[in-house]
């Protein structure tokens, strides 16, 4: 089996008897680090968060793996995956260790952004699960009238620090991979997006630096700060990380002379010869020029045909 295939066969593994469960929360202000705390349940919680991480577990571990990437999406019946790194890995630390404050509503809750299961059975395996709290999911911000039986007559509930929990779980970490089915939900809980930011910068210089490109600079703001520009971007990357014939490939004068071959590209060129430069237009061709640098244009040797292409394995 590779990897995710013993991952996955963890996950389907699982049972509630005989497994134990630790869970933390973690708060989190603005631009600064989170913090995690040890929540204590009691007997019928405790069992209600087993049984539901059981059930995700299962179900998840039934399903295809597919390999993250920014530009991918997670199809029906696949579940994503990705080693376990950036803040997320710091968190599996903390809560591994377990050695944390107990949590206190009282001064935690206004900040309280996820909430982490950890799950050990008793063959010592342990997984842990993340789930994103919103604020409507505190009782005093939610837009519900929460009403309590007195025995003859409902009543408002008034008591603060009720949380509204639905047992779901965002993602599944199980010892160095993170499995999950809502890729938007994981990259914000996880600043994976924050982390595209901070690396388009450096990976839009390096892959235009022989390259003449009117508009440049607008296009280096859209591919730094749309995620979906960077998530190509970053597919460029894995491409120059992967493959160290790509960036003497990659030249001025074959993206000029494959553009002019093949005006369906939808890339304008102006000026000829060392003049020649290629054309930002911050339109529905906003994409065509990093396509170009994604080298996501294919031709058939069976039918003879040009495609643009979704997705690529490496060369033959």
């Amino acid at each position: 089996m590779t990897g995710v295939d013993e991952t996955l066969a963890v996950l389907r593994a699982l049972v509630v008897e005989g497994s134990t469960l630790e869970l933390f929360a973690v708060s989190r202000e603005v631009e600064q680090a989170p913090v995690v705390t040890r929540v204590l349940l009691g007997a019928s919680l405790d069992l209600a968060f087993r049984e539901a991480a059981v059930a995700r577990a299962h179900d998840w571990g039934d399903r295809i793996g597919r390999p993250w990437a920014p530009s991918a999406l997670v199809g029906p019946g696949e579940v994503m995956h990705l080693t376990v790194a950036g803040l997320l890995a710091g968190l599996q630390d903390t809560v591994t260790t377990g050695d944390v404050e107990p949590y206190d509503p009282r001064s935690g809750a206004e900040h309280l952004a996820m909430l982490t299961a950890r799950l050990s059975t008793a063959a010592g395996v342990a997984v842990t699960f993340w789930r994103q709290l919103r604020p409507t999911m505190r009782l005093e911000r939610a837009r519900l009238l929460p009403a309590l039986w007195t025995g003859d007559r409902y009543v408002r509930l008034e008591q603060e620090h009720v949380l509204l929990l639905d047992g779901r779980f965002d993602a599944v970490v199980v010892g160095g991979v993170a499995l999950f089915t809502g890729k938007a939900a994981f990259e914000k809980m996880f600043d994976l997006v924050a982390e595209l930011r901070r690396s388009s910068a450096a990976t839009f210089a390096s892959v235009t630096r022989d390259l003449r490109i009117e508009g440049l600079a607008q296009l280096e703001a859209a591919c730094t700060s749309q995620p979906a520009m960077m998530a190509k971007l970053a597919s460029v990357q894995r491409r120059l990380d992967s493959d160290p014939g790509y960036r003497e490939a990659m030249t001025m004068d074959r993206v000029v002379e494959f553009v002019l071959a093949h005006p369906e590209t939808e890339v304008e060129v102006l000026g000829a010869g060392a003049d020649a430069r290629l054309v930002f237009r911050p339109d529905h061709r906003r994409y065509k020029i990093l396509k170009l640098l994604d080298d996501d244009y294919l031709h058939s040797l069976l039918t003879r045909r040009s495609y643009e292409a979704n997705d690529k394995s490496g060369p033959l």
